[in-house]
């Protein structure tokens, strides 16, 4: 049997979507094991069903992939900031600052090049526990985020096409 790139793509999909929920559940019990393997069924099913449906076509640049060095670095200092803010939360009357806003955000055109610096750049702005992306915006070319705290953008993020 000859094994084709979509084979080990779903194989991958399906091994690592087990293994995270094993992860998750800290547990190798049968029934985790059990209900890991279902899950893993049903998100590699959906993976595979979007793969073939699906519009999108994207493909990332080394550099752009490369932005994740600043990751480790970023979840910490952003971890701290949550720990603040749920201390400011708790125990000030003003409670946490909050911020919804929207940046310029250099979309490209319509390449899987630029389709998959924008999936980057959404992967690793929400990745940080501080920061979630909820959406860009094309016709505009700006991205909408909020963040708990305040601050600057994300290096990485400046660097995947984000103009503050």
């Amino acid at each position: 049997m000859k094994i084709t790139v979509h084979m080990a793509i779903i194989a991958l999909t399906a091994g690592s979507q087990w293994v995270l929920w094993l992860a998750y559940t800290d547990s190798l019990g049968y029934r985790e094991m059990c209900a890991g393997a279902g899950g893993a069924a049903i998100a590699t099913l959906a993976v595979w069903i979007y793969g073939i449906k699906g519009k999108i076509r994207f493909r990332l640049s080394l550099r752009d992939v490369a932005q994740a060095i600043y990751l480790p670095w970023n979840v910490l200092v952003d971890t701290w900031k949550i720990v603040r803010a749920v201390g400011m939360q708790i125990f000030t009357a003003g409670g946490a600052p909050s911020l919804v806003a929207a940046v310029e955000f250099e979309v490209g055109q319509a390449k899987p090049i630029d389709a998959g610096r924008q999936a980057l750049a959404i992967t690793y702005t929400t990745l940080t526990p501080n920061s979630i992306v909820l959406g860009i915006v094309p016709e505009q070319g700006l991205m909408i985020y909020h963040r708990i705290v305040p601050g600057k953008l994300m290096a990485a993020t400046r660097h995947l096409g984000a103009r503050p």
